[in-house]
Parts: C-alpha cells; sequence; structure tokens
C-alpha cells in the first residue's frame, strides 16, 4: 500500500479491491484490467473518446454501425445525415456532432 496519507480504503467508495487496483496502477503504472481493456478496444477508438460531445457508447456506436475511425470520418458522416442512423444515436445527436465539429 501506498505509504503517504490515509489508506485509500478510508475513502469513501474505495474498498479493498478498488484500492489494490489504484496501488497496482500507482506502482506499475499498468493493470491487468487496464492492459485487457486496451487489446479490446481499438486505438481508434479512444481517439475519437477526445472529441468533445463523444462519450464511450457513442464511439462505439460511430464505429460498429458507420464504420467512423477518424474526425475526417465522424466530420463526413455528419455532413452526409448518416450519425443519426447509429444505434443509440438520433437526429438531436447528430446536431450536436455537427455542431461540435463546426466550432473545431
Amino acid at each position: 500500500m501506498m505509504s503517504k496519507g490515509p489508506p485509500l480504503t478510508d475513502l469513501p467508495g474505495i474498498g479493498e479491491d478498488l484500492a489494490g487496483k489504484i496501488s497496482e496502477c500507482a506502482l506499475t503504472g499498468s493493470h491487468a484490467l487496464l492492459r485487457d481493456l486496451r487489446h479490446r478496444v481499438p486505438h481508434f477508438v479512444v481517439e475519437l473518446l477526445e472529441i468533445p460531445g463523444i462519450g464511450p457508447r457513442r464511439a462505439m456506436a460511430l464505429w460498429r454501425d458507420l464504420g467512423v475511425r477518424t474526425r475526417e470520418q465522424l466530420r463526413r458522416a455528419a455532413q452526409d445525415g448518416r450519425i443519426a442512423g447509429a444505434r443509440g444515436l438520433g437526429r438531436a445527436a447528430q446536431d450536436a456532432i455537427a455542431a461540435m465539429l463546426a466550432q473545431a
């Protein structure tokens, strides 16, 4: 366990399991679950998460349903009106994403 400050388990919502994962990340810079997620989630989906208004569900839907991998592909999908056709996304999401891309 890390030595500075109170034990992580003294913090609200932090149990032994989560404290162990946090400690492992702090000490080694990684964790088995994090490594597994990095292998299962394509890097371009993570890059889509850097775009304001795009969360994990939207990023995965845009990739799986529309094949969107880049900001430019997202821009084209918005211009073509295809975003509303992605699973879980509708016209409001399409308009919000198009507006965000217009500002960038």
